[in-house]
């Protein structure tokens, strides 16, 4: 009995490239998307992570605990950008209305966050109303005014201490999201940290 091997032919291997091209090149700008909105949820949920993390250790502490942005892990960026690294303190400001101060950045400083991608954002939410249809839970969110600051205090109580704003509002994602990947961040009266997903 003759033994006969068969293989694919060179155009049908061609043809099976060419239908694999096709398909990864609908699949691959999908696939990066899903990538973003992954990283920015992450990113949301680190920040919020960050917040609740200051106001935790103010409670347990007793004493004011501050959260900034920072260049240099050890100091608060003067120009406010939130975008950058963070890290959380023991704030011995002389009083609530005063700067951040930082005594021993040996024993001072409770935690760094650093940035993880150039393309994260976040900032103070604008005021104004954000419609139902882009809020993922279907209601539709108000946002008061808040006054840009370069850090965010919390009392020994846990609430929010009063300097420039009642409640502040950020806007978290990653940029170029998708769907309902980015944040807006409250922080209340009350220290109370809440996040809502929007469309980006």
């Amino acid at each position: 009995m003759v033994s006969i091997n068969r293989g694919f032919t060179l155009i049908e291997l061609l043809v099976t490239i060419a239908v694999l091209g096709i398909a990864i090149s609908i699949a691959a700008p999908s696939f990066n998307n899903q990538i973003r909105n992954n990283k920015s949820v992450t990113l949301n949920n680190d920040f919020v992570s960050a917040l609740n993390f200051a106001r935790t250790e103010s409670i347990k502490r007793s004493r004011r605990v501050s959260i900034c942005p920072t260049t240099d892990k050890v100091s608060c960026d003067p120009d406010g950008e939130w975008s950058n690294a963070w890290i959380v303190f023991l704030d011995d400001a002389a009083s609530e209305s005063d700067d951040p101060v930082i005594t021993d950045t040996n024993t001072s400083i409770l935690r760094y966050w650093e940035k993880k991608d150039p393309k994260m954002k976040i900032g103070f939410a604008p005021e104004g109303t954000i419609v139902a249809a882009k809020v993922k839970s279907g209601l539709a969110l108000t946002i008061t005014k808040t006054i840009p600051t370069n850090f965010v205090r919390f009392t020994g109580l846990g609430t929010l201490a009063k300097t420039v704003n009642d409640q502040i509002a950020f806007k978290s994602n990653i940029e170029n999201c998708s769907g309902f990947s980015t944040a807006i961040i409250f922080i209340g009266v009350s220290g109370m940290v809440s996040s809502n997903s929007v469309a980006c």
